[in-house]
């Protein structure tokens, strides 16, 4: 599962969201996603199987973006 994840210039994560399937839940939007403003990044990531099934709340609060490499790391 991917997950679009809004950042600041540290990596701090300020926004979390998982990217559904639009066309398998039958939706006639084509996309959906977070708009960032100036001094934040939008990068899109593969979950882990293990991510996948966690809260928002707890990536939210366990991870932040490595700016450099644009994944997620542990705090």
């Amino acid at each position: 599962m991917k997950a679009s994840v809004l950042h600041d210039g540290e990596g701090r994560i300020l926004a979390i969201a998982k990217v559904p399937n639009l066309n398998a839940a039958g939706s006639k939007f084509t996309q959906a996603g977070i708009v960032p403003h100036e001094g934040q990044s939008l990068v899109e990531v593969d979950l882990s199987t293990e991510d996948s099934q966690r809260p928002l709340l707890e990536l939210h609060e366990t991870l932040r973006v490595d700016p450099t490499t644009k994944t997620l790391v542990k705090l």
